[in-house]
């Protein structure tokens, strides 16, 4: 009887244990936003990286930061921008650019597949995709523009092959 008065209170105390309040991380930490994009340009430089852009991201917040952007772009080889500067409106959005590394043939393409705003930072995924059948061989460097409102949390480039 003594034995079974023991095991009952164990087992008592081990569920109120089990059952008790929990208190969970900050909810608003992993909060998401997904920022709507428009993919507003896509090609590649042909200057075989005399154009000094390394690999990786760059936020494009005013006309000033556009026009350095592309005269880098423009060192080697004039790009015909797709972007109208003239009716891009800075104060509504901004500019994410991303440029892959300089590569050995053609073929090679960026992609901007998502935007989140995290409490803490802002997730940007990039997708690089190699050429599925032959390819010339020429020094190319992809880049991809795209359209998106404003952020206040730092960018943080994420890519996936």
């Amino acid at each position: 009887m003594k034995y079974s008065l023991f095991v009952f209170l164990i087992l008592l105390l081990s569920m109120s244990s089990c059952c008790g309040v929990k208190h969970s991380p900050d909810p608003m930490k992993d909060e998401v936003m997904r920022m709507s994009m428009k993919e507003i340009e896509s090609g590649q430089l042909y200057g075989a990286g005399e154009e000094g852009i390394p690999e990786g991201g760059v936020i494009i917040k005013s006309l000033e930061d556009w026009t350095s952007l592309s005269n880098k772009m423009n060192a080697v080889n004039n790009v015909e921008h797709e972007v109208n500067m003239d009716v891009f409106n800075f104060e509504v959005n901004w500019l994410v650019v991303y440029f892959d590394r300089v590569r050995g043939t053609s073929g090679h393409d960026v992609q901007i597949v998502d935007i989140r705003v995290t409490n803490d930072e802002t997730k940007i995924q990039i997708k690089k995709t190699a050429p599925q059948d032959l390819a010339a061989d020429v020094l190319t460097q992809p880049y991809v523009i795209v359209s998106t409102g404003h952020f206040d949390k730092p960018a943080v480039f994420t890519v996936i092959e």
